[in-house]
């Protein structure tokens, strides 16, 4: 992990003064102004009904997208500010995505998909390749490392994607409804996934629409018409 020695000082994640709007005609605010602290190694859920705006605070907490106004902060740096490349290195180096749909590449077996994540890390494909062995085996999944996407269940393609997001050993991984495509024990089973198999120090960000999700984190932030309304901490693991 690449920030954990400014991490001790500051929060992980942080958005000062944020908003979002799209369009410029006549433009929608899917964000109002906020703060919002994250800690390193905090589990925090994410809820609220659909167009509430918990999309574009992830979209913004991952750095996929810029503020209209304000500043988002990734262990005390500035980083919304950044040329693109060097956000893109960042989003590289220190986030981990999870989707609701996997996005799995067919033509590459599972191995194959989380070694992708390491490509812009600068080792070399035998390097890769044992992270990415490693990453399948914290998901248990050491088993399924030569199998096709379309040769594995709707869990076992989830336990995929958790592994492409935790193979680097992120700062933060950010979870966009991982456990919506499941059935409920399966869903149940990925969340434990997730949570357990994140090293201690990382920080996880889960949006849901699943209460058993969000009663499992240490956090729950509600959010309603792009305001944050509640945020309530649970209690440390």
């Amino acid at each position: 992990m690449n920030l954990s020695s400014e991490a001790n000082s500051s929060p992980l994640i942080e958005l000062r003064s944020v908003s979002k709007t799209y369009g410029s005609a006549e433009p929608v605010a899917a964000l109002h102004p906020m703060d919002l602290r994250i800690e390193p190694s905090e589990r925090v859920a994410i809820v609220g009904p659909s167009g509430s705006g918990k999309t574009s605070l992830l979209n913004l907490l991952g750095l996929l997208d810029r503020p209209t106004t304000g500043a988002v902060y990734l262990a005390g740096r500035e980083v919304s500010s950044l040329p693109e490349p060097e956000l893109c290195a960042a989003r590289s180096h220190e986030i981990g995505f999870v989707f609701q749909q996997f996005f799995l590449l067919e033509h590459l077996n599972a191995v194959e998909n989380v070694e992708q994540a390491l490509l812009y890390t600068g080792a070399t494909r035998r390097s890769r390749v044992a992270v990415a062995v490693r990453a399948m085996d914290r998901v248990g999944l050491a088993h399924r490392l030569r199998h096709k996407p379309s040769q594995l269940s709707g869990g076992e393609r989830q336990r995929v994607a958790i592994a492409r997001a935790i193979a680097g050993d992120p700062s933060l991984i950010l979870a966009d409804e991982p456990t919506g495509n499941l059935d409920t024990q399966t869903g149940a089973t990925i969340l434990s996934v997730l949570t357990e198999s994140a090293e201690d120090a990382t920080t996880v960000v889960v949006v849901t629409h699943d209460p058993g999700v969000a009663a499992a984190m240490d956090r729950r932030i509600e959010i309603v018409d792009g305001r944050i309304t509640r945020d309530i901490r649970v209690g440390a693991r």
